[in-house]
């Protein structure tokens, strides 16, 4: 029970769509010379459909490179983070795989949807588009991306009717997983593990956070700890807090009027010249560029 009570805490808060409609078309459509959305989870399916550029995506502490025709599946519950790397651009639909299974129990429930709701049945996390195979996946990517845009009044059966199609593509054309991973314990452990570190960061990262704290909530030593957190995240946790922090500036500089030394206190940094230096080597412009940046765009 207490497990349960904690991974509650690392949970994505935001709501996607409605009690209704519980999916939502997310649009990127990015410019910026680098912009991450930094680990995270949440209870609904995640579906990346890349139109242009390419983007680094972590999935469950592995690592894939995601271009133009590519479709990502990210299954509920999995620790993910996405990096982007000049111009992009991608849909993502997030929804509740629940909302595509049926009220009367039949061939269909039984054999696929109730089995791909209860993780029996997984998608491959990446799908290449390009292939003759799944020409027709890409087009009914392309049409539940239109209905949402369009939004004509069977919008919403268009998308669930295109979704279901996506469902029966994917296992027709067998792009699924070997569900065998599900058992390794250790990898499990792994993921749980890093999703109190993250959530504690997440949480705390305008505060002054010593590797001691981090290393304490998984029962390590700070040596180990640091080299455990670098095998699995790619960074030490002192790059991956200030990464967390210069994302955080940024979107206080795109979306507040906060002046630049007040943001670099805010998000956590206690020196503006050491805060202007990691934000220039993390987006390749200084904190006042990007800020007037983004002025000339309005």
């Amino acid at each position: 029970m207490e497990t349960e009570k904690k991974e509650e805490l690392y949970r994505e808060k935001s709501s996607h769509g409605s009690v209704l409609f519980p999916f939502e078309c997310y649009i990127q459509d990015s410019e910026e010379p680098m912009m991450v959305k930094n680990y995270h989870w949440h209870e609904e399916v995640e579906w990346i459909y890349m139109i242009e550029g390419s983007v680094r995506i972590e999935i469950d502490m592995e690592t894939y490179y995601v271009h133009e025709n590519m479709l990502v599946c990210i299954p509920k519950g999995a620790l993910h983070k996405i990096q982007t790397e000049g111009k992009c651009f991608y849909y993502a639909f997030v929804y509740k795989f629940q909302f595509l299974q049926f009220s009367l129990y039949d061939y269909c429930e039984s054999v696929y949807m109730g089995p791909a709701e209860q993780g029996e049945i997984i998608f491959a996390k990446i799908i290449d588009l390009s292939l003759p195979e799944h020409q027709s996946i890409q087009t009914e990517l392309r049409q539940i991306a239109q209905h949402y845009i369009q939004r004509t009044e069977t919008w919403r059966l268009q998308v669930k009717a295109s979704l279901l199609k996506i469902v029966a593509l994917l296992i027709q054309n067998k792009a699924l997983e070997d569900t065998d991973y599900k058992s390794q314990n250790n990898m499990i452990d792994k993921i749980t593990n890093m999703k109190r570190l993250l959530q504690y960061i997440k949480e705390h990262y305008q505060e002054k956070i010593y590797i001691k704290e981090l290393a304490d909530i998984v029962n390590m030593n700070e040596n180990y700890f640091c080299k455990y957190f670098k095998n699995i995240v790619g960074k030490t946790p002192i790059e991956y807090i200030n990464n967390l922090r210069i994302e955080q500036a940024a979107k206080l500089i795109r979306e507040t009027d906060h002046q630049i030394i007040e943001i670099c206190f805010m998000v956590g940094f206690d020196n503006v010249s050491y805060f202007i230096r990691k934000f220039k080597e993390n987006k390749h412009i200084t904190p006042k560029k990007y800020s007037q940046s983004m002025d000339n765009r309005v």
